[in-house]
């Protein structure tokens, strides 16, 4: 199923330039992406030996297989961004921290 189109110019209102909403999207979908990411390997655990990996197979599969539904990280960025709830963070507030 592929995602609906995204209007660029919802996109420019977000922030100042289209440049720099593909920036913050960007960011933000790379967060995703690691939390995504460490939740599966929580998920999926650690493999002991051969035995194991062949005992947890199918569950391991089925796990694989939900986490591939999910909307990718970019997708689920781009709408975060479009509904307001991303920010831009001024250069000069990272600086000082």
């Amino acid at each position: 199923m592929l995602p609906d189109t995204i209007d660029l110019r919802d996109l420019e209102d977000k922030s100042e330039t289209i440049y720099e909403a593909v920036m913050i999207a960007s960011r933000r979908a790379r967060q995703i992406h690691e939390k995504i990411t460490a939740d599966m390997k929580k998920r999926l655990g650690e493999i002991e030996n051969e035995e194991d990996l062949e005992e947890e197979s199918v569950d391991r599969e089925k796990i694989v297989r939900e986490f591939d539904k999910r909307d990718k990280p970019s997708v689920i960025a781009l709408q975060e961004l479009i509904d307001g709830k991303l920010r831009r963070k001024a250069a000069e507030d990272s600086k000082e921290k």
